[in-house]
């Protein structure tokens, strides 16, 4: 089992982001999600631009859960969900298990907020 995290944000508004066009959005659907390292392929939003937006959040991680087996990834995702700090998931592609080659397991990817104590 590998739990992977990333920090990323949250906006309450996609039109809230520096940069942020329909036009430009990325294709996959990261929900209101967003980080900072995909910077200039589709906003222009930097650290110093998102502590001084009211709406854009810092509490928010990108999640990979990998394992071989595919009835150990629902196990490991039900424990852990059952965080009661995590809040507001978003599963793109509806919580669809997936192979992840660079790694040889088995995969499920999604977001999440955190509340603060």
């Amino acid at each position: 089992m590998a739990i992977i995290t990333e920090e990323c944000y949250y906006a309450e508004s996609l039109q809230l982001i520096p940069g942020y066009s329909k036009e430009k959005k990325p294709s996959f659907e990261a929900g209101n999600f967003f980080s900072i390292k995909e910077h200039g392929n589709w906003h222009k939003c930097t650290p110093e631009h998102a502590e001084e937006i009211l709406g854009i959040h810092k509490d928010a991680l990108h999640v990979k859960i990998l394992n071989v087996s595919i009835s150990r990834i629902y196990e490991e995702l039900d424990q852990y969900m059952d965080n009661k700090a995590y809040y507001q998931f978003w599963f793109p592609d509806g919580c669809r298990v997936f192979w992840d080659d660079p790694s040889s397991n088995w995969c499920v990817s999604f977001s999440h907020r955190i509340k603060s104590n």
